[in-house]
């Protein structure tokens, strides 16, 4: 979420995260869950649905959804977006590469669709972002 001073200027970015890998009891993660997570964290260029994510884990569709919901307290859709627009935030930081380059590596094959996605987490565009990181 984004972080405003009294007269409505961007000073930072405020969040909470959940790693899945990180639970506090990791009964509840079943092993095939965290094994399409991860493999969906190294090929986030590749796309991936709830529905794909539930098949690669061996869950319905309906339990995928609530394990999620359970674990992250956020849908499927909502992991999925959330994962990218992480990935994305990074690589703005620590590389140089284009905004459309790193759209594609996470990905979105639109780069007005990432803007918006990148937008709607952050409250900010990719070009903010990445504008805001070097001026700290």
């Amino acid at each position: 979420m984004p972080w405003r001073d009294e007269q409505g200027k961007l000073i930072g970015l405020v969040g909470i995260s959940r790693d899945v890998r990180a639970p506090e009891d990791t009964a509840d993660i079943p092993p095939a869950l965290a094994e399409a997570l991860d493999q969906f964290e190294q090929n986030m260029a590749e796309p991936t649905s709830p529905a794909s994510l539930a098949r690669a884990s061996g869950m319905s569709p309906v339990r995928f959804a609530r394990l999620i919901k359970r674990l992250y307290r956020l849908s499927p859709i909502q992991l999925i977006t959330k994962t990218r627009v992480s990935a994305a935030s990074s690589l703005l930081r620590e590389t140089e590469r284009s905004v459309a380059e790193i759209a594609l590596a996470c990905g979105y094959y639109d780069h007005s669709a990432f803007t918006r996605a990148f937008r709607a987490v952050t409250g900010q565009t990719p070009s903010e972002f990445r504008k805001l990181g070097k001026s700290i």
